[in-house]
């Protein structure tokens, strides 16, 4: 994401039978997961959290304390295996680099950020600090109000039908089925639906069943030999394409269904975005490049 307040091009969309086109600030774009109703969130977290230290970096120095925001690049893919709007992502790429595994993406703007956090969290038990930092935080969000958090959850609401639409879809039940059988082909013991993997037991095995020892120790050989297998067939079987096709065709419906509302929830988050945008041009320091 090159800004807080960028969107993707426009493209129109038009599902079939007699549901009205609707305009979409989101690209198509399977590898992504990238969906119709992600333009109606808060976009990059990250960005957001960026824009707000900055701007109370000034309260705070007035005030007495030292708050050392470093330059972050926006620019950068943060988690290979997330996207924008947070949603976990698993391909035969994804799989053939670290399994079921979710590695960690290092840089020297995610390391300078990690410091950081370590430097705030070192005031936790600081209160005086504490009540400054809050009235620094509250005046920036008086200048750039947060979206209001029903009408998110009122959106998350809206993906989740849009997930359970698609898992319900009879060609999404038959590519499950041949997923199924691909990997039984394969020799491996695989239950009903992609979306049940890895089992708990594979995730005993593979360390991905809360252990940060074994978590830390990464994927092992088998591990990515079988989410390997497991990402291939998803593809060979269509379940992914249909998977994606019906959640993206069933959020244009629901946008349309909910227009008014989805309207003024998107000028909103749209609105927030140039603000933080506007705290980021205002008070980052500069890059590597000056």
């Amino acid at each position: 994401m090159a800004s807080a307040a960028a969107t993707a091009a426009a493209a129109t969309t038009t599902t079939s039978g007699d549901v009205a086109t609707v305009e979409i600030d989101v690209e198509q774009d399977q590898s992504r997961w990238a969906l119709p109703l992600d333009s109606y969130l808060i976009a990059d977290p990250h960005a957001v959290a960026y824009g707000e230290q900055l701007a109370v970096q000034p309260c705070l120095e007035e005030a007495g304390y030292a708050w050392p925001v470093p330059w972050q690049d926006l620019t950068e893919e943060r988690f290979e295996w997330m996207n924008d709007a947070g949603r976990t992502l698993f391909n035969a790429e994804l799989a053939a680099r670290s399994g079921y595994h979710r590695p960690i993406t290092t840089s020297p703007s995610i390391q300078a950020w990690d410091e950081f956090g370590v430097y705030v969290n070192s005031f936790n038990a600081d209160d005086a600090f504490n009540a400054v930092f809050d009235t620094c935080l509250d005046a920036v969000r008086a200048e750039n109000p947060m979206p209001n958090m029903d009408d998110q959850m009122y959106v998350y609401g809206l993906i989740t039908e849009s997930k359970q639409i698609a898992l319900s879809s009879p060609a999404l039940s038959d590519a499950a089925k041949r997923w199924n059988s691909c990997l039984q082909e394969a020799g491996i013991d695989a239950p009903a639906t992609p979306e049940m993997m890895p089992t708990d037991q594979m995730k005993a095995t593979f360390g991905l069943d809360g252990s940060e020892a074994q978590r830390a120790a990464g994927a092992t050989p088998d591990e990515i030999k079988l989410a390997t297998q497991d990402a291939e067939c998803a593809a060979s079987s269509r379940y992914d394409e249909i998977f994606y096709k019906t959640q993206w065709d069933s959020q244009v419906v629901l946008i349309d269904n909910n227009a008014p509302k989805l309207s003024q929830i998107k000028a909103d988050v749209d609105r927030y975005a140039r603000g933080i945008q506007t705290f980021i041009d205002a008070y980052a320091p500069s890059g590597p490049q000056g």
